[in-house]
């Protein structure tokens, strides 16, 4: 996922960043994505979230190329990792 996000010019933080931000109740600097693998294993699933953590866009695409083309259409300004 890094390389690609590097091709499309949008940051990755860990999770574990993340929830630490969420946890001091610190707003996102702008809105974000989650790409990850879904349940079937076939397609993969983008979640993009504003400033204030409210789910915006949810959906599914063929691979994580996709999903990442597919955040940034809908704001996404940085990725969130699986890891």
């Amino acid at each position: 996922m890094d390389i690609t996000a590097k091709f499309l010019d949008i940051p990755t933080i860990s999770r574990a960043e993340h929830y630490a931000r969420v946890e001091s109740g610190e707003k996102a600097t702008g809105r974000y994505a989650f790409i990850v693998m879904g349940m079937d294993g076939l397609r993969y699933l983008w979640d993009v979230r504003d400033e204030d953590d409210q789910q915006i866009d949810f959906g599914r695409a063929s691979g994580p190329t996709m999903a990442q083309i597919a955040a940034k259409g809908r704001g996404a300004t940085f990725f969130v990792s699986e890891f």
